[in-house]
């Protein structure tokens, strides 16, 4: 009888040791990482940075804090010269992202945030500045992604996501035949992209 109880504890022991329980791989409420991303915004074509603080709220939950950057630049010609644009945006929020375990080492996520964005438009003409904007709005994203495990503190993650951009402000410029042009720096579209980052658990 004792043979066949340490038998069965051993056994136990060994499965439990090759098919790790996520809940049970850290004490998620003490857990805290850092990731950074980088991306690539499909439908204005530029990449995208950025990076996460915050810590595991429970068996397959992070809480975290955001910053997201992009910039663009653009040159078109009109009537007596040419015009470029750049315009930088920062959004920065509070997000919750979900983990669906598949093994030990991989999951897949669910992820949303909210926050605000900072953006700074600027036009020249010629190359010589004649107009700036700056605003904040407010900007949401979603995405879905992949995560494995490389070790207990790196994690590899590839995921594809959704951005929402607020409202700014419009404006306009002269020319020097004295053409008016008039913009507005509008972001209430939907773009999307995809993204590889990198994950440090400490």
């Amino acid at each position: 009888m004792k043979k066949l109880l340490l038998s069965l504890l051993a056994s136990t022991s060994i499965a439990m040791a090759g098919d790790v329980d996520y809940s049970e791989k850290k004490d998620y409420l003490d857990t805290h990482f850092v990731t950074a991303s980088v991306g690539y915004i499909d439908n204005l074509d530029v990449p995208y940075y950025s990076i996460r603080l915050g810590g595991e709220v429970g068996p397959q939950g992070n809480l975290y804090f955001q910053v997201l950057g992009f910039t663009k630049d653009e040159t078109f010609a009109f009537d007596g010269g040419s015009a470029s644009q750049n315009y930088d945006f920062i959004t920065y929020g509070i997000g919750y992202e979900h983990l669906f375990p598949v093994s030990e080492k991989a999951a897949f996520t669910l992820n949303v945030s909210a926050g605000g964005v900072y953006g700074n438009y600027d036009w020249a003409i010629d190359g010589q500045p004649v107009d700036s904007l700056q605003g904040n709005a407010f900007s949401a994203d979603g995405g879905l992604g992949f995560k494995y495990w490389l070790t207990e503190n790196w994690v590899l993650g590839v995921a594809g996501r959704l951005f929402w951009l607020g409202d700014y402000k419009d404006g306009g410029f002269t020319d020097s035949s004295g053409q008016d042009y008039y913009w507005e720096l509008k972001h209430r579209d939907i773009y999307y992209g995809a993204e590889l980052g990198l994950t440090y658990r400490f």
